[in-house]
């Protein structure tokens, strides 16, 4: 198992998202006029943006976020049926160098979307 194993079909699925509604991430002047040259938008002011930078057109953004969460709810029902809970809080657990740091709480916090506890984290982390 290794990062894109898990996260590429979340990955495709969010780009297909993201194109449908013309949406795009932009931290810069030149990816705004980038990503709107890309996605055929010429009214800078018929955009939308969110706190993580995301741009699309004004009453997309819920629709996206909606469609973008549906998205990774689908990503832990079918990383939850490929692979053992040992295995994805392993998985976690290495993603967030938690191993390499001595600490496990980034990766806790990541668990906690797959329904997995505090403890059941730290009982892998420490075995």
């Amino acid at each position: 198992m290794n990062d894109k194993t898990i996260t590429q079909g979340h990955d495709d699925r969010a780009t297909i998202i993201m194109n449908k509604y013309g949406a795009f991430y932009a931290f810069s002047k030149d990816q705004l006029t980038e990503g709107m040259k890309k996605h055929g938008h010429t009214d800078k002011y018929a955009l939308a943006t969110n706190s993580m930078g995301m741009v699309a057109p004004k009453g997309n953004m819920t629709k996206i976020i909606d469609e973008l969460n549906a998205s990774c709810n689908q990503l832990i029902d079918d990383t939850k049926a490929k692979y053992s809970k040992e295995q994805i809080i392993k998985y976690e657990l290495n993603n967030y160098e938690s191993y390499f740091t001595g600490d496990p709480t980034d990766a806790i916090g990541a668990l906690k979307a797959y329904g997995y506890s505090e403890e059941e984290v730290l009982a892998v982390f420490g075995s």
